[in-house]
């Protein structure tokens, strides 16, 4: 959750007291050095509301992503969708332009999913 694109965007818009319990876990997951602090963990987020999150060699060397939360009834999105690439075969603004079509994306398969898991 604390470095990947597809995590960042679910965690951004959570409250102080559940931000400090994620780098908890982290910490003691041993995903994060025992360093971590929840100003490190802020850094990383996008503002909350922001339309994407975005990563680049954080959770592997050499890969970078842009997610978008997938919306549900509820109003707090539990699942994301994102899009990946090798560093060497995309630009950061590359793959930025892409956040359109995922965000649509992300719509339709709210659509869809909201008969079966929503």
């Amino acid at each position: 959750m604390t470095a990947s694109a597809a995590g960042k965007i679910l965690i951004a818009a959570e409250p102080e007291e559940e931000l400090e319990q994620i780098v908890a876990a982290a910490v003691a997951a041993g995903h994060e050095d025992r360093a971590f602090t929840l100003e490190a963990l802020r850094s990383r987020l996008p503002e909350p509301g922001a339309p994407y999150a975005y990563s680049a060699d954080e959770r592997a060397t050499g890969v970078m992503s842009v997610a978008v939360a997938v919306p549900n009834r509820g109003g707090k999105p539990s699942e994301s969708i994102s899009l990946t690439s090798p560093m060497e075969a995309a630009t950061e603004d590359s793959l930025k332009a892409g956040v359109p079509e995922l965000k649509r994306a992300a719509g339709r398969l709210s659509e869809l999913l909201e008969g079966s898991v929503y």
